[in-house]
């Protein structure tokens, strides 16, 4: 067994699946070290406390058990990202009954980012009169519209964001997994 000296418990046990190739960190082994730092990283933690307290199953802690899962995926060469909490909300546990591969833009989609002001809800920012709604769709932000409470303009934000993530299911449906699907189509707004 070759131990591998990086980030915690995780070992390669050799096999097929190599670190590098012509001195190139091969994809499987970057994936596999970003999931361990993600999970061992206090740095990372302080920039990103979402990662806080994750862990990593037993098995997958061997290198060439986790190449082996990922190079047999199916949607492996399409460039997707590990995802490990869409299929279990809130999941801490990256291992091969939750975690799935998505593409970049579906995985971006699901980021929660916080309101501008913390004590405003997600999607809403205040203004002179009111309260706006906002979102982004593939990278561009726009308006909801105005609102007279910040309740009524984060309810807007909801229905347009639950919309459009079942919008993006189906327009991604033949390249995702099914499972992926309908997490999808029953993902809702963190409130």
């Amino acid at each position: 067994m070759v131990k591998s000296n990086c980030l915690g418990d995780g070992f390669n046990s050799g096999g097929k699946h190599t670190a590098k190739t012509g001195g190139k960190q091969t994809q499987p082994y970057t994936t596999w070290m970003n999931m361990r730092r993600r999970c061992n990283d206090s740095k990372l933690h302080d920039i990103n406390p979402t990662y806080k307290d994750c862990t990593i199953c037993d098995e997958w802690l061997d290198y060439q058990v986790f190449a082996e899962w990922l190079t047999n995926n199916r949607f492996y060469d399409l460039d997707y990202e590990l995802d490990k909490d869409l299929l279990v909300s809130g999941n801490k546990v990256y291992g091969p009954d939750v975690c799935c591969l998505v593409p970049h833009e579906i995985n971006s989609l699901l980021l929660n980012c916080g309101a501008n002001n913390r004590e405003l809800p997600i999607g809403v920012s205040k203004r002179r009169k009111g309260f706006i709604a906002r979102m982004a769709k593939r990278g561009i932000q726009s308006s909801l519209g105005t609102y007279r409470t910040k309740q009524e303009a984060h309810q807007a934000y909801v229905i347009s964001k639950e919309a459009h993530v079942k919008d993006m299911a189906n327009e991604w449906r033949e390249l995702i997994d099914d499972r992926v699907y309908w997490a999808l189509m029953s993902w809702r707004v963190n409130q």
